[in-house]
């Protein structure tokens, strides 16, 4: 068609007739509540009202998030047709809710080792495999006792999660062991002693343990030991005790310078001692010889005889206890010699009796009887007679000779006279 615009001159009138106004139309949300899955979710697809079928409009801006909380819509509409129409836009908000998930501990018992030690291992359920969570708060502990559990959950996925927590409980239960006292004699020294340290089973190398009560004295004698173990680890144990004595048995000891004497016989074997120095104290300590007695092994005649030299000892100065101390009689060598006539010397008793007992007498020219005397004794015998005790036991009896010329009359003891050689 040809262009005739040029031939005319146009007036053009604005009209109102013929207008098209946008139609009203709205775009709605669905307001929607879900749990958490561990997956992004989002609003259902929005609700158009009020478009004409076909008309190119496209509704975005539906909510949608992975964690839990509350995601608001922000309705926009897009498409070709999008300005024909005054568009109503409903907001609504997706709610993510908590999930529902359990965590338990298991109790657990173990026994004292001397490390840290720790209740191992959970029960879960409800978690969404492959969410960061860290699982905490079990216990752990050294000492012997109990430790319960204070779970708790941590992570970027925590906070997705309504968790019910099952505590449980860790029990350290003591260890066994043993201390057995030595059984354990020793010699008195004049110090303090000590038992020699138990023997100790059982326990952990490093542990602080201390035990005591070992059996401890000075003098001679039993001390029984009383074991107890201290420490700040000892309650992690339980100890059984074997107790022991301790023995301090005395010091030996022994004499130098002891002499014994020649006698002639006397029909005794009591022997002339002179007493001589103690030795094998301790220290400065000192002991006093009471008594001194000697006695020959019998009282015939004879060179070289045994002496059995006994000391009786009494407590001395400077802690010196005979009680600490044992001594063995000492055994030296001595003579007797027979006796003869002429080495006969006889002594009065300091108190002699005026009553003598019957008189037994036997002779060697055949002088034999018995009879019986009162008041001082006079005899008239042959020479070279001799008058004896009899039942032949005389260091029963009390000899004597009257004169010079006389024999030698013997009787009982108690009567009170003595003869010296």
């Amino acid at each position: 068609m040809a262009d005739v615009t040029g031939n005319y001159s146009i007036e053009y009138i604005n009209s109102l007739e013929g207008v098209i106004d946008r139609a009203q139309a709205s775009i709605s949300a669905a307001a929607m509540s879900v749990t958490y899955n561990g997956q992004t979710q989002s609003q259902s697809a929005a609700v158009l009202s009020g478009f004409v079928p076909g008309d190119d409009v496209q509704a975005s801006g539906l909510a949608s998030g992975r964690q839990v909380g509350s995601y608001a819509s922000a309705l926009t509409a897009t498409g070709r047709d999008v300005a024909n129409y005054n568009i109503t836009f409903n907001n609504q908000s997706l709610n993510i809710g908590q999930k529902a998930a359990t965590l338990s501990s298991l109790d657990q018992t173990v026994v004292y080792n001397g490390q840290t030690q720790s209740l191992v291992g959970t029960q879960g359920s409800g978690f969404v495999a492959g969410d960061d969570l860290i699982f905490g708060g079990l216990p752990s502990g050294r000492q012997v006792g109990q430790y319960t559990s204070a779970l708790v959950v941590s992570g970027s996925d925590a906070n997705n999660y309504d968790i019910t927590y099952g505590q449980g409980q860790l029990t350290i239960t003591p260890k066994e062991a043993q201390v057995t006292a030595l059984t354990q004699t020793v010699t008195y020294n004049g110090s303090m002693q000590m038992q020699s340290g138990p023997r100790q089973e059982g326990f952990i190398p490093g542990d602080d343990i201390v035990v005591a009560g070992a059996g401890q004295g000075r003098d001679a004698g039993t001390y029984a030991s009383n074991l107890s173990v201290g420490g700040t680890d000892a309650k992690n144990y339980t100890i059984r005790f074997q107790q022991a004595d301790f023995r301090i048995q005395k010091a030996m000891l022994g004499f130098v310078g002891t002499t014994v004497s020649d006698k002639l016989a006397d029909g005794n074997t009591v022997a002339q001692v002179k007493a001589g120095r103690i030795t094998g104290l301790m220290g400065e300590q000192t002991l006093e010889i009471s008594a001194v007695k000697g006695r020959f092994a019998d009282a015939t005649a004879g060179t070289d005889k045994s002496v059995e030299v006994v000391y009786g000892l009494s407590n001395g100065q400077n802690g010196g206890l005979v009680s600490n101390y044992d001594w063995s009689p000492v055994v030296l060598k001595a003579n007797i010699t027979a006796p003869t006539v002429s080495n006969l010397v006889v002594t009065e008793s300091l108190a002699p009796k005026q009553t003598y007992s019957r008189l037994y007498y036997q002779g060697y020219g055949g002088l034999a009887g018995v009879g019986a005397a009162t008041g001082q004794a006079s005899y008239s015998v042959r020479p070279n007679t001799v008058q004896a005790c009899s039942p032949q036991k005389l260091e029963d009896c009390i000899c004597e000779r009257p004169s010079e010329m006389a024999m030698e009359i013997c009787f009982p003891a108690e009567q009170g006279r003595q003869a010296r050689r």
